[in-house]
Formats: structure tokens, sequence, C-alpha cells
């Protein structure tokens, strides 16, 4: 995967613009294209920036935003906006083609707001199209919110439909919700999910609650999904996603002490899938490990849909299921389950 660096691209001011010089990693490209820059109030560690953020500059290297929602707001459809090292406490709204950069997921940490309506700490709002979160060594921690029963969060979220989306070499942190999720049968077409960690737990606290998921979007806690995308065994418009060298360390399971009222009990298996891919057209799923957190008969990694390739996958987590296909059959070669050597 190509490495995109600040000096492959030049900067565009006002009406001037020049020629960029760089092809996105996701394969997108405008002759018009601007860098934005973006740092917190400190500057150790950075690599991108020359001083600290403020949001009264103009988003150059040396005079760098403090937000990254400033720069996404001042730039253009294929713009790239890179995010220094530090702590952002925003929740991010990508609402045009743009690739977002960080200094890796060790350095750049997007974490998120749970007083605000927003659905994600990172939010694509439907329509988006030909948008990257990440690339190799340029990723972000993205730590994730959480929201009442009712309402499904993510540390990443795609609203409605979405076409041509790169998320690549980031960790994703699940915080009481999901960790990276698109809306049931959405049209989501073109998704490439490549070398990222998946981290967290889809409950707070000690102690999941609920007994199955008949009361997740009426009671509090229910464990949710770390990723999940598609209809169920319905799934008509989430299509071609490439879901490769992912390590899934998500916990989504545990011990419940109350039941679908809220009321005690003995402690109980509860939890949720860890990853659910339920898609149609041509799909890969390969070079995985999902080394996660579940219970009772969820699964690790639950597909059904088709046009499958699951490959090349190591099953080496706390759970005792694997894989579920549903009633469609899948092409699954040469995974592991424990230890792959």
């Amino acid at each position: 995967m190509l490495k995109i660096t600040p000096s492959s691209a030049h900067w565009r001011t006002g009406g001037f613009s020049l020629i960029c010089s760089l092809f996105f990693a996701a394969g997108f490209h405008s002759a018009n294209a601007a860098s934005y820059y973006v740092n917190d109030n400190s500057t150790t560690g950075d690599i991108y920036t020359t001083a600290v953020g403020s949001n009264a500059n103009n988003g150059t290297s040396s005079l760098p935003y403090l937000s990254i929602q400033d720069a996404i707001d001042a730039s253009s459809a294929g713009d790239t906006i890179y995010v220094d090292a530090g702590v952002y406490d925003e929740n991010v709204n990508v609402n045009k083609s743009l690739t977002l950069l960080g200094a890796g997921k060790g350095a750049t940490v997007v974490d998120g707001d749970n007083n605000g309506s927003g659905l994600g700490t990172i939010f694509l709002p439907t329509g988006g199209n030909n948008i990257q979160i990440g690339a190799t060594g340029q990723g972000f921690h993205v730590i994730g919110i959480d929201g009442p029963p009712g309402i499904e969060k993510a540390a990443i979220y795609l609203d409605g439909s979405q076409t041509n989306i790169t998320i690549i070499d980031n960790e994703i942190e699940a915080r009481g919700d999901a960790g990276l999720m698109g809306e049931y049968n959405a049209a989501n077409n073109n998704v490439l999910i490549d070398n990222n960690h998946f981290t967290g737990k889809t409950f707070n606290g000690a102690n999941p609650a609920g007994q199955g998921s008949g009361a997740q979007f009426t009671l509090p806690n229910v464990p949710r999904q770390a990723v999940v995308f598609g209809g169920g065994s319905s799934t008509s418009n989430t299509m071609n996603f490439t879901f490769t060298n992912n390590v899934i360390s998500t916990v989504t399971g545990g011990q419940s002490i109350t039941d679908n009222s809220g009321n005690p009990i003995s402690p109980t298996d509860q939890g949720n899938m860890l990853v659910t891919l339920d898609l149609v057209g041509t799909n890969t799923i390969s070079g995985n490990t999902f080394n996660g957190t579940t219970v009772s008969w969820y699964a690790a990694l639950r597909t059904r849909g088709t046009g499958y390739t699951i490959d090349n996958n190591i099953f080496n987590g706390n759970y005792l299921v694997g894989m579920a296909t549903g009633s469609n059959a899948v092409d699954a070669s040469l995974n592991y389950w424990g230890d792959a050597s």
C-alpha cells in the first residue's frame, strides 16, 4: 500500500491551485487536491507540523488547525488532511471525499464525545464516496462512543449509502457500543477494511446486561457487535467488501447478572458476534486473526450472504463458535483454529 507523505502534494491557497502529483492509495486522484494539517497543543512526536494547532490558523504545516473538523470544513473534495500526534477530543463528520491520515495508530488518537447526538467518533454521512481513513503507518486510534439502547453508535459509523470506502491500519476501539458498522442492508459498495486492530468492549463495566438479544434496543448495556455490515440472510445492497489482515481482539460477551427487565440473576452467558459481514457481490475475508472474546453460540465471524472467499484466517480467541455461515454455501479454505503454526 502506498504511503502518503506531505511532500507528495502541494498546498492550495485561496483560488490558486497547483497540480497534485499524488495518486491516493484508494485510487482517488484530483488534479487540484490540497493538503491541510492539524495538530494539538503540543509538538511532541509530531511528524507533519512544526507548530501547535489553532483554529485561527489557515491549516498549513507551519500554521495547523487545532481540530480535525475545522480542517474538514475548510477542505474540498479530493484533499488530504494530515493529523499529527496527539489526542483529539471530538466527533468528526467526514462529509466530502477526503483522505484522513494520522501519525500512526499509536500516536494520533481521536477520542469520541458521548455528550452529543452523533452516531460515530468518525461519522460518514450518507452519500459518502472515495473516503479514506488511514494508510500504512498513518492510521488513527479511534475510540468509540456509546449511546442509549435504542440507538447503535460506533467508533466509525457509515450512514446510509457509501461507495469506495478505505479504512487502513487503525486501532478501532469499541467503548460500550460497536467498533465499526454500517446501517442495516445499506447500499455500501466497494469497501476495503485492511490491517486494522479492533479492540475494546461492546458493553460497559465487568458485566453485560440481559439474556439474549431480545432486549438490545430497550435495555442498557446489552452487548453490540464489534464489526457489523449487511442485512442478515436477506442482504441485497451491501456488497463487494475486502476484509483482510485485521486483528479482532474486541470483547463482545461475558456474564450477565441482570435479566431483560433489569432484575438480578445468577451469572449467565450473554454476548454478541465479533464480526458480522452479511454481504452479496464479490467479497474477500482473508488473513484476519479473530482473537477476541464472546460466549455461548455467538460466533467470531458470521456471514449470511453470498459471494465469499474466506481463507487464511486464524480463529484463536475465547469463543466456542468460529464461523457461522447461514444456509448459503461459502468458499472457506485454509482457515486455522488455534495456533496456525
